[in-house]
C-alpha cells in the first residue's frame, strides 16, 4: 500500500519471501564509556538528576523540514518556565548554527545543554536514553529516541507521518495536512507553511501530556 509505514511495507517484503515476522523490536545498545559519557555532559552543565530531560532536534537535512527557530525557542521557554525540565539539544555539527541560534533566545540558559557536534552515534543514543521525551523535525535521530523507547513529538510538513514517523506506540505527530502536503520535498518551495502551521502552544501542551503520563507511570 502507498500509505502504509515503511516498517510495517518492509515486514511484507519478509513475508513475502516466506518469513514469518512477529512484532518489531528495535535493539541498540551503548556501552559503558557511552553512558559515563552522557552522565559528565549533564554534570558539566550542572544538570542534576532531579531534572526532566526534553531533548530538542531542531535541523534537519533540509530546510523545508524545519520548525521556525523561534518557535523551538518559545517552546523550550514554556518548558523551563512551567515544567521542573531541562532541555537537552542534539545534532550534528552541521546543526549548530541552528542550536545557537534558537538557545539565544532562552531566558533560562543554565538549564540548557548543547550537545549539537559533540557527540558519536553511540553517545547520541546515551543521551537520549536519559530524556523523558524528544521533540524534533523529522529527521533520522527522531527514529533513534523511538528505538530506543524514548516517546518522540515529531513535527512533519513535507513528509507523510502515515509512512514515516517515528514506529513508537506513544509517538504524537504534529501534521497539518496541507493541500499541498507531503510534497515529497519540493524544490520549488520557498515558504514552508506546512511547518510555520504547527502552533507552539500545541507542541506545549503535548509535551505536558506525556511529561505527565510518566510521572504517573513512575509514581505507579
Amino acid at each position: 500500500s502507498p500509505t502504509q509505514h515503511a516498517v510495517e511495507r518492509n515486514l511484507e517484503i519478509i513475508k513475502f519471501l516466506g518469513a514469518a515476522p512477529g512484532k518489531p523490536e528495535f535493539f541498540i545498545e551503548t556501552g559503558k564509556d557511552d553512558e559515563k559519557f552522557a552522565g559528565e555532559l549533564l554534570q558539566e552543565n550542572k544538570i542534576g538528576v532531579s531534572k526532566i530531560l526534553v531533548g530538542f532536534f531542531c535541523g534537519a537535512g533540509i530546510k523545508q523540514k524545519m520548525w521556525p527557530a523561534e518557535n523551538f525557542a518559545s517552546l523550550a521557554n514554556l518548558l523551563l518556565e512551567n515544567t521542573d525540565t531541562a532541555v537537552v539539544f542534539f545534532g550534528s555539527a552541521k546543526d549548530a548554527g541552528c542550536v545557537n541560534e534558537v538557545s539565544a533566545m532562552i531566558k533560562n540558559r543554565e538549564r540548557i545543554v548543547n550537545a549539537a557536534g559533540r557527540t558519536n552515534l553511540k553517545q547520541l543514543c546515551a543521551l537520549i536514553k536519559k530524556c523523558r521525551l524528544v521533540v524534533g523535525n523529522d529527521t533520522g535521530p527522531l527514529h533513534l529516541a523511538a528505538a530506543l523507547n524514548v516517546i518522540p513529538v515529531a513535527l512533519f510538513g513535507p513528509s507523510s507521518p502515515e509512512i514515516l514517523s517515528p514506529y513508537h506506540p506513544e509517538t504524537v505527530c504534529f501534521y497539518k495536512g496541507l493541500e499541498c502536503s507531503p510534497c515529497g520535498i519540493s524544490p520549488l518551495c520557498t515558504d514552508n507553511k506546512c511547518m510555520k502551521q504547527i502552533g507552539v502552544d500545541e507542541v506545549f501542551r503535548a509535551v505536558q501530556k506525556v511529561i505527565a503520563s510518566g510521572a504517573k507511570q513512575s509514581h505507579d
